[in-house]
């Protein structure tokens, strides 16, 4: 609750209170909740120079009305979060930006409009959300049946990343492009790799997808191994 908050935190200020609220409210799927507390905090915040706490309230809001479904509203609240967020220049809230406005557009059908935007992003440097964005881009790139630049971004998280969930992912995915492109040693290659990171990751997204790759293009031995995962 309000009060319970303001006891448990009296160092924040009433902003912080409320931001935190409607981020709780989201992590409870309370969606309705947060876009109502977060709605009010956005226009004094237009009011004052381009500041941090606009771009969380931007792009809270934003990803809210995602999960929401209206996308109408969402995107050009993603955008103006980019443009705050490049003019205080905040280049890994840029990224973080960016990879919300990529999978606002995998959802809404019009990937190619913001790849350009999700490369130059990249190019940035490298931040904690960089291989998620990668991740987003390289199935941006499948989905549009360009596998070269998928094979090449999946390949990019093999090399920057330690995270076992996005591991699955790139290699799962590796295998089948492998596959398709005749590199048939590249895609045994991949989808060991893939068994080897399955089991250090609890996301079942992650088990379903090597799973997938397993089924398609691995023996029995390795079905076998990845099925206990999978019921």
């Amino acid at each position: 609750t309000w009060e319970q908050l303001t006891k448990d935190n009296p160092e924040l200020d009433t902003f912080d209170l409320r931001y935190l609220q409607a981020e709780i409210a989201v992590y409870q799927e309370e969606f309705e909740l947060a876009k109502k507390i977060m709605e009010p905090l956005l226009e004094p915040l237009r009011q004052k120079a381009p500041s941090i706490n606009l771009i969380r309230v931007l792009t809270g809001l934003a990803v809210v009305l995602d999960w929401l479904g209206d996308y109408g509203k969402s995107m050009p609240l993603h955008h103006k979060a980019f443009e705050v967020a490049k003019t205080l220049g905040a280049r890994h809230l840029q990224a973080d930006v960016v990879n919300n406005m990529l999978w606002n557009a995998i959802t809404l059908k019009q990937t190619q409009s913001i790849l350009p935007l999700a490369e130059e992003t990249l190019a940035l440097g490298e931040y904690n959300i960089s291989n998620t964005l990668r991740n987003n881009l390289a199935y941006a790139y499948l989905s549009l049946g360009q596998l070269e630049q998928a094979q090449k971004h999946y390949q990019d998280i093999t090399r920057y990343s330690a995270d076992p969930t996005l591991l699955c992912f790139a290699y799962s995915h590796l295998v089948t492009i492998f596959y398709q492109t005749n590199q048939i040693q590249e895609s045994k290659k991949s989808l060991e790799q893939a068994l080897d990171c399955v089991f250090k990751t609890d996301f079942s997204i992650s088990h379903i997808r090597v799973g997938i790759a397993t089924l398609l293009y691995g023996n029995d031995e390795q079905l076998a191994l990845v099925k206990p995962l999978l019921v």
